[in-house]
């Protein structure tokens, strides 16, 4: 990667390539829903500028009868180079399900007479659960013993 270069990094599990955000109860208020994130890295040393479109996100407002299930706080914003910026997104989950969430980011930047820009998918996966019957933040940590967590 030439120093001018832009380049933008998900940050991501490798097996699918999405965000995982943390689980919401149904009929959560907006003002008691999460702020939740996930990063985007600009691996160049060149400043970039990006943009969500967040036309998927109204897509689906329409498709839950006018109402705004995720919300992007920052669909613009600007990530100096070798740094990173945090999306904030609000969840509120009209039902008990899985949602998946895809959004185009297109960015640009570089070096001046030099700009490129690209577009990169982002998919965010949220999970809305009925607290009477269950609440996926009080599962028990595995033991030591089965490896699955480091020792103290």
């Amino acid at each position: 990667l030439a120093p001018s270069d832009c380049c933008l990094y998900r940050c991501v599990p490798p097996e699918d390539g999405a965000h995982r955000i943390m689980p919401v109860a149904v009929g959560t208020s907006v003002d008691q829903a999460p702020l939740q994130t996930t990063e985007l890295l600009n691996v160049g040393d060149a400043d970039l500028q990006y943009e969500v479109d967040v036309s998927s996100l109204e897509a689906a407002r329409k498709d839950n009868f006018g109402f705004q299930s995720m919300v992007l706080e920052n669909p613009v914003g600007n990530i100096p180079g070798r740094s990173t910026a945090l999306l904030r997104w609000r969840f509120l989950p009209l039902e008990a399900k899985e949602y998946l969430y895809s959004c185009k980011v297109k960015y640009s930047g570089g070096a001046v007479g030099q700009t490129v820009t690209r577009e990169e998918t982002i998919r965010v996966y949220c999970f809305g659960y009925d607290p009477r019957t269950e609440n996926p933040h009080t599962m028990t940590m595995p033991g030591i013993k089965t490896g699955l967590v480091p020792p103290p």
